[in-house]
């Protein structure tokens, strides 16, 4: 304004734009709230349709080695029993570890 003293209907004019945009500023406000509040919802909501299943399962593996080189490998858990040399047990557990 050019160094101007603003008159007091430039001043009540500029108030009311400030006010109108502060109020647009809070409906935005409200509106990020609440979409914010209803996504958290959703995917609250999303999650527990699935129960959570901690279940461990334990597995331990006997072998016995003979003075011949062959041995007996027994798996409990899984019910296989190997029998023969210990390249053949060790192939077949790798095989197993996986079940």
């Amino acid at each position: 304004m050019d160094n101007e003293l603003m008159t007091k209907w430039e001043h009540e004019h500029d108030m009311a734009r400030l006010e109108i945009a502060n109020k647009r500023l809070w409906i935005l406000v409200i509106i990020i709230f609440a979409s914010l509040v209803i996504t958290n919802g959703a995917w609250l909501y999303y999650e527990s349709q699935w129960e959570v299943v901690e279940e461990t399962t334990e597995q331990t593996v006997t072998q016995n080695v003979r003075s011949s080189g062959d041995s007996d490998a027994v798996l409990s858990g899984i019910g296989d029993a190997i029998n023969g040399s210990i390249s053949e047990a060790d192939s077949h557990l790798e095989l197993n570890t996986d079940l």
